[in-house]
């Protein structure tokens, strides 16, 4: 019985070792991945306004996937991409340095992901020209202030003077970058003046902000 006992303890030893080994195999071990699945349009017929698409999926089950079809009337085109930089007027809540920053960033990733037109700094009369339908742009103003030669900054407020307003609806794309929406301040080569309520009104986003006196 003793030597039954003696043998058995001299096997834990083993058990324990073999075990730690397994345990370093496994923790150490590379993950196996799946094999990358393929996604293929074999054919697409359409007719009038509906259209089927035939395509095959290739993957290791167990597969969760999604197909959104999207169809497009034509291809979309790259625009010039414009930023406002004039130094000649005032910003309002940041600097014309960081503007230069958001342009150099801008044009970078641009240009990394293929994009295909300009993307270039604009004075204020280079974005008076484009608001008045010369060129083709989108806008980026994050300078908190709309110039005085686009948008009314005298009271009572002209209409005819904003040029930003019909210029969106007539489809141009405005990026708007600051802490008061656009309108609220306006600048000019000799100072900044605040329309406030008004100039947001006449912007024209009447109730998407609740103003509170400070």
């Amino acid at each position: 019985m003793a030597r039954w006992l003696k043998s058995k303890w001299q096997i834990v030893p083993i058990i324990v070792l073999a075990i730690l080994a397994i345990s370093e195999i496994v923790w150490y071990a590379p993950p196996t991945h799946p094999q990358a699945g393929s996604f293929q349009v074999i054919s697409v017929n359409s007719e009038g306004e509906s259209a089927t698409v035939e395509f095959r999926i290739q993957a290791q089950s167990p597969l969760d996937a999604m197909v959104v079809i999207v169809p497009m009337g034509e291809e979309p085109q790259d625009l010039p991409l414009c930023i406002f930089f004039d130094q000649d007027y005032p910003t309002v809540g940041t600097n014309w340095a960081l503007t230069q920053m958001l342009w150099e960033h801008v044009k970078t990733q641009l240009e990394l992901r293929g994009y295909a037109e300009e993307v270039k700094l604009v004075n204020a009369e280079e974005l008076k020209a484009i608001m008045q339908g010369e060129s083709d742009c989108i806008v980026i103003i994050s300078s908190g202030g709309l110039p005085a030669n686009v948008f009314p900054n005298v009271f009572p407020l002209q209409p005819e003077k904003n040029l930003v307003t019909p210029w969106i609806e007539g489809g141009g794309m405005l990026i708007w970058l600051g802490y008061a929406p656009p309108g609220y301040y306006v600048v000019d080569r000799g100072g900044m003046e605040t329309l406030g309520e008004d100039g947001v009104e006449l912007f024209g986003l009447e109730g998407f902000f609740e103003f509170k006196p400070v």
